[in-house]
């Protein structure tokens, strides 16, 4: 049975002349794990939301939503709450209440479900999702992945047919994202719920996946399963096949793009084939002869930030959230910050812009001014339309000119920043942190919600920025981004930094903070690319 029939959909939101989706038709079967990606802007959330009822966005609309063949528009508020769920990016977006309990009763209290029946399903789910032990505590005192568990608790609490989940991983760091889709996925083996993800990180979902769509621009330009998905982009050539899963895009490289069921979509599948690939020949790289694509600098001695022992906590009952912290950043590097969800990054890149003090240790500030891109890229953006907000902090007019080509904002400047994706505000709000005239940018999260196209125009854009004199600190959950882009990278544990080291061996040996490629190629080839893979196994067969 279908659980979603879109027919000829086509979107046009208020003032523009360009369709957000342009006759849109698929179907998807109950129970079903779908995967919807494609570039920044292509469209994915104004699809998504437009499956929703109470989010579908305001603006001229054709075509038709089927919803277990009744139409959308005509299902009550109660069936749109209760059959369709719905996980945003952003955690603290959705979370209404201020107890964990509360929040899992909220939704079925809303639609006026009986008290037996709520503290049920409340029960049932907090065992499920592993919520009984923090079941009384504050939402505010939850960590990125556990409100985000909450969400999606929250949402199952209402027994919904189908869930929608919109880049729900983008803030999650990699351990708890592995945990949240792993969730989802059982979900929908073990529920039987059809689920439609959106998602930028496909080594993690398309193994899960039943069937993947692609969009862009608008329109759905692809329609299958994984592999024939997969193979037939990479073929083409196409922005997409940057995206594709590490051991997939390995396995293209060396043995061609003929669909193939024994073509590896994840690690343990592409450790299966590399093996096979390399038995018998001698893989004479080392963790050290591992050359990352982009060259890596050696970065200059003087400091431009210390952090010296510094101890943070936001409340004087609170626990610390830094912890004798010492770090140095360096002129002219780029420096990264990975850690878990809660490890202290974001506290401590606010200490280091200024924006707040440790009550011991200290802070010393000695590379010029300062400029910080926050979580959330709307607090930068004042005027009403995008060029209006760049021009009120732009030099002069060569420079404006030059940015806003850097990060492709040309087809921007005219639509009000609140209206753009969370991709095109992330590279908006870049623009001003760029333009600001500052010496050193700290960055956090610059990459969430975009794609791997737009990942390596903010990377060059960065790079540019340090070989005209400045220095880039950023936070990320992106290890791949880290490993192509930084020169350097920290880790943060329990308020401390736990080590340090080259960007290009750094990540080396770990089984979670590491690329995909470097999990399926480790004591094999000990690569961190896919790419990498490539050439070493063509340069074992010269």
């Amino acid at each position: 049975m279908e659980s979603i029939s879109v027919k000829d959909l086509t979107f046009t939101y208020p003032g523009r002349t360009a369709k957000a989706l342009s006759d849109i038709s698929f179907s998807i079967e109950a129970g079903q794990f779908v995967c919807l990606c494609g570039r920044t802007g292509s469209g994915k959330s104004t699809l998504m939301r437009s499956l929703k009822p109470v989010l579908a966005p305001h603006g001229e609309k054709t075509g038709s939503v089927l919803i277990f063949g009744k139409d959308m528009d005509e299902l009550t508020d109660r069936e749109g709450a209760a059959r369709i769920g719905y996980v945003m990016q952003n955690p603290d977006n959705q979370i209404v209440t201020d107890k964990v309990w509360h929040e899992l009763a909220f939704g079925p209290e809303n639609i006026g479900m009986d008290p037996e029946t709520i503290r049920v399903r409340v029960a049932e789910m907090a065992t499920f999702f592993g919520i009984h032990n923090w079941f009384e505590r504050d939402t505010d005192s939850l960590s990125g992945g556990q409100k985000q568990m909450l969400n999606l608790a929250a949402i199952m609490v209402m027994q919904p047919d189908i869930l929608l989940l919109d880049e729900p991983t983008a803030s999650l760091d990699p351990v708890a994202a592995v945990d949240f889709l792993s969730t989802v996925s059982r979900i929908c083996r073990e529920i039987g719920t059809t689920i439609i993800i959106c998602e930028h990180r496909l080594d993690e979902v398309l193994p899960l996946s039943d069937r993947v769509l692609v969009m862009d621009e608008g329109r759905l330009t692809a329609d299958g399963s994984p592999a024939e998905v997969g193979l037939s982009l990479i073929a083409g050539d196409e922005p997409m096949a940057k995206a594709m899963p590490a051991p997939l895009r390995a396995y293209a490289g060396v043995s061609g793009v003929l669909v193939s069921k024994e073509a590896p979509l994840d690690v343990a599948s592409g450790r299966r084939w590399l093996m096979d690939v390399c038995s018998g020949a001698e893989a004479k790289e080392t963790v050290s002869d591992a050359v990352s694509p982009v060259e890596k600098k050696e970065t200059a001695a003087e400091s431009v930030i210390e952090v010296k022992g510094a101890w943070m906590r936001y409340e004087r009952d609170l626990d610390d959230v830094l912890k004798g912290l010492s770090l140095t950043v360096r002129k002219g590097e780029i420096l990264a910050l990975v850690g878990g969800n809660g490890a202290g990054k974001s506290t401590l890149m606010t200490l280091m812009a200024g924006g707040a003090k440790p009550y011991r240790g200290k802070v010393v500030r000695s590379g010029g001014p300062v400029s910080m891109l926050t979580q959330n890229p709307q607090l930068l953006f004042t005027e009403d339309t995008l060029e209006a907000d760049l021009r009120m902090i732009a030099t002069n007019e060569e420079e404006l000119s030059r940015v806003t080509d850097l990060l492709q904002l040309a087809p921007l400047l005219t639509s009000h920043p609140f209206d753009l994706s969370g991709g095109e505000q992330q590279r908006a709000a870049l623009a001003k942190v760029l333009l600001s005239g500052a010496d050193v940018i700290l960055l956090d999260e610059p990459t969430k919600g975009l794609d791997e196209g737009f990942k390596e125009i903010i990377g060059n854009a960065l790079r540019s920025f340090v070989k005209d004199g400045g220095t880039v600190v950023v936070t990320t959950h992106d290890v791949d981004f880290c490993a192509r882009t930084a020169d350097r990278c920290a880790m943060l544990f329990n308020g401390q930094i736990t080590g340090e080291g080259a960007a290009n061996t750094f990540f080396h040996g770990n089984e979670f903070y590491t690329t995909a490629a470097n999990r399926m190629s480790r004591g094999i080839l000990d690569a961190l690319f896919a790419e990498e893979i490539v050439e070493k196994i063509k340069a074992m067969e010269r």
